[in-house]
Order: C-alpha cells, then structure tokens, then sequence
C-alpha cells in the first residue's frame, strides 16, 4: 500500500509540474486553442454550404459574431481555469510531501514498528473518512463504491498488520518472562 502512497505522491508532483507548465505558456496555448477553434468553425461552416446563398450570408454573419464571442469565452474560461490550478500548485506539493511521508511510516510498519504501524493506521482511517466524503459528492455511485470499499480493505489491511505486530511482542515479552522466571 505504501507503493500505491509513493504513487500518488509523484502524481501529484506531475501535476504540479504540469499546471506550472500550462501557466509558462499560456500565450502558445491560447494560440493552439484559437487555432483549433477557428478550424472547427471553418469545418461547420463548409457543412453548411449546401443551404442557398441567401440563407448562407445571413447564417455566416450571425455565426462570425458569435463564434467570435464563444472563442474568447472559451480561452478566457480556459485561462480562468490554468490561474486556478495554478493556484494549488502549493496545496499539490504539499499533499505530495503528506503522501511520501506517510509512506515512508507504511514501509517502516512493514518491517515490523508498530508504532508506524499505529501512525499509518490513523492515516489510513482518514483516508477512509476522505474517501467517504469525496465519494458521496463527487462521484457516481459505482465509483463511490469502488474508491470507498478500497479504501476500507486497506485500513483493515493495516489494522490486521498491527494487531500481528502487537500480538508478536507480547509473545516476545511474555517468552522472555517465562525464560528468565
């Protein structure tokens, strides 16, 4: 599981580096985007060419303005929405640090430190309350499902480990009461 942390970790710094990228060049995006947007206009506006030479005028005219308008409204939504990642590129990075961090107790839980294990523990059961709470509200119900059973199997996963853990010490204690007695 801690693999699946160190995963998710580098995804975020991905997107951190990629929403940074987006925010460098914005000018050649928007370029992209109008270029493309003006070729979807051009390409709706040849499937109309079988209408009659009137009609086409007053349709092309009505078009121009506004695709005009849509266009600029589409690279202003866009660039509306690069600001606002852009903006989170912090909240990524540090999310990304949490994630390593708690990875790195889920390793040290695997070889045997039960107070990791008791760290990672709690981690997963947020992970559970977050998964909970992000499955009602942003997904569909077989994705709530999938991401809440999972994250449900590895918090008991991990409370299962601990208990071994714990288990395995009071043998250890108990073994060594029975041999120095």
């Amino acid at each position: 599981m801690s693999y699946l942390d160190l995963v998710h970790a580098f995804s975020m710094y991905i997107m951190a580096a990629w929403f940074l990228w987006l925010k460098i060049n914005e000018g050649r995006v928007d370029s992209m985007l109008k270029n493309q947007l003006s070729a979807d206009e051009t390409a709706s506006a040849d499937e109309e060419g079988t209408q009659n030479a009137a009609s086409v005028d007053t349709i092309a005219e009505s078009a121009e303005s506004e695709d005009g308008q849509d266009t600029e409204g589409t690279i202003e939504q866009i660039n509306s929405l690069i600001d606002f990642q852009t903006y989170m590129i912090p909240f990524y990075v540090l999310f990304g640090v949490f994630l390593m961090h708690y990875a790195r107790k889920g390793f040290k839980a695997a070889n045997g430190d039960s107070a990791a294990c008791a760290s990672y523990l709690q981690f997963r059961k947020a992970i559970l309350v977050v998964a909970c709470v992000t499955g009602i509200f942003a997904t569909g119900l077989l994705g709530a499902v999938i991401q809440i059973g999972l994250a449900y199997y590895f918090m008991v996963v991990v409370r299962s480990h601990l208990n071994n853990l714990v288990m395995a010490q009071t043998d250890v204690a108990s073994a060594s009461v029975v041999v120095l007695a």
